[in-house]
């Protein structure tokens, strides 16, 4: 209720059902505070907005281009400089940046692919294209800075700014590539996860961002978008100096026009491959402490990352399958041996842990039945916390499940049999699961450590009464 409210605030009451389809409790809570903060679109506005004064950056989508075969109502004149640079939703794949001179020219480029030097569907404002700027592509997998004027189809996205907010602009390409901007576009971006991968400008325009003298920022702010920034204006930096060295190559100049697009396959065209795979390796790399620094800049807990990063890793990774083959290689349905419940374990428990207030914690020990399909993880109680074992199951999972069929019996007057449950038994707790990743994620135990607790709460005021 608490999501529906806040996006209804926010003028976005459709990411209400969207957040409730993948979104499991925790994450509803999580979604209900990120919808509090400031959000993108209240810096970034239409360029006639922006030039009334009323936003600080301005946003946009690039142009449409015609082919010599399209029909326009109201073709616009193209009257930009052919040795203007372009970049694709591939140039910057995987990649926060992208060289100047391994960009494309505009006239080479749109000849190509046949399209029309004269006139456009649609150009846009120029000022869209003026750097200091930020791309990044429809579906929401890559995000780029650039501090020259480029030219992008209406595939990519932008947002610019003064000179001044360069910085800032660099910390919102951080942001973008991160694991919490993807979460959050995940649970309410209509297409994404239901359809096909696809953000609209306004549903990105939604995400949760705002500059460390806000008043949402932290103390520490200023001193995290420094951090960041350093970091990623030095890969940059090391970048463009690797693209001269590639590019005083033999033949480098026709690079431009084999970033990924063209079938042909030459020695500098491999050569072009293989630095930007290297290229995308480092850039990977960095991203990796930058989300630290953004997970520090938005006050994110250890549950909250957990709840983040499953859902990147493993349920958007799961979603809409492009055929039968790809569906029996998803996350969530792959198969997960007695090492693999370990992360459930420890979320759990240290989750019951930090909840308890006596001296008695919970311990977890586990394993999976590989015959049956079936995972078990049993919590005891404890003086001293200590990790989690991996024991032999089969007798415990057979005690499980038994007693699991004889209390469906009893409930419901005849057997049915359940491949999932709760088993109480004294000062044991088991859980039994199918043995596949989707059931023991972070996530899970987050939400399983709620439900306990809740039961536990509950037996107690119960007891209480009699």
């Amino acid at each position: 209720m608490t999501v529906c409210l806040a996006a209804t605030e926010q003028k976005a009451a459709g990411v209400a059902w969207k957040s409730h389809l993948w979104g499991t409790p925790r994450d509803l809570k999580f979604l209900d505070y990120l919808f509090s903060l400031p959000r993108l679109n209240e810096l970034a506005g239409s360029v006639p907005a922006w030039r009334r004064g009323d936003f600080r950056w301005r946003r946009g989508v690039g142009f449409q281009p015609l082919r010599a075969t399209s029909i326009s109502d109201r073709p616009k004149s193209l009257d930009w400089t052919l040795s203007d640079r372009f970049v694709t939703p591939g140039s910057i794949s995987g990649l926060p940046s992208f060289p100047e001179g391994l960009s494309y020219e505009l006239g080479p480029y749109l000849t190509k692919k046949r399209y029309r030097l004269d006139e456009l569907h649609r150009t846009r404002e120029e000022e869209i294209y003026t750097p200091p700027l930020v791309l990044w592509n429809d579906g929401f997998t890559d995000a780029a800075f650039f501090n020259y004027k480029v030219r992008y189809q209406h595939a990519l996205h932008s947002i610019s700014g003064p000179v001044s907010d360069s910085d800032y602009l660099m910390f919102l390409v951080c942001f973008l590539r991160s694991p919490l901007a993807r979460y959050f576009v995940f649970h309410t971006a209509a297409s994404l996860g239901t359809e096909r991968d696809k953000v609209h400008n306004s549903e990105a325009l939604r995400l949760p961002f705002f500059l460390p003298e806000s008043e949402a920022a932290q103390p520490n702010a200023p001193s995290i978008v420094t951090s960041a920034v350093a970091k990623l204006r030095r890969f940059v930096e090391e970048m463009k100096d690797s693209a001269k060295i590639l590019l005083k190559k033999p033949k480098v100049p026709e690079f431009r026009l084999r970033s990924g697009d063209d079938d042909e396959e030459d020695n500098e065209g491999r050569a072009l491959s293989t630095w930007l795979q290297q290229q995308r390796g480092k850039a990977e790399a960095l991203q990796v402490g930058l989300n630290s620094l953004i997970y520090k800049y938005y006050g994110i807990s250890e549950q909250e990352r957990a709840l983040v990063e499953d859902t990147v890793d493993v349920f958007d990774r799961s979603d809409t399958p492009s055929s039968l083959e790809a569906a029996r290689g998803i996350p969530t349905l792959q198969p997960v041996d007695a090492a693999g419940l370990e992360p459930y374990a420890t979320m759990l428990t240290s989750t019951l842990n930090g909840w308890a207030t006596g001296d008695l914690k919970v311990c977890a020990a586990g394993g999976v039945d590989a015959e049956l399909g079936v995972g078990l993880v049993e919590l005891s109680q404890t003086h001293s916390v200590t990790e989690f074992r991996i024991r032999d199951v089969s007798k415990p999972l057979a005690t499980a499940l038994q007693r699991l069929q004889e209390e469906s019996a009893e409930r419901a007057g005849h057997l049915e049999f359940s491949r999932s449950g709760t088993i109480f038994d004294g000062s044991r707790i088991y859980l039994v699961k199918p043995a596949l990743r989707g059931e023991w994620t972070r996530t899970a135990a987050i939400n399983d450590a709620v439900d306990l607790s809740a039961h536990i709460a509950g037996a107690r005021r119960r007891a209480k009464t009699r």
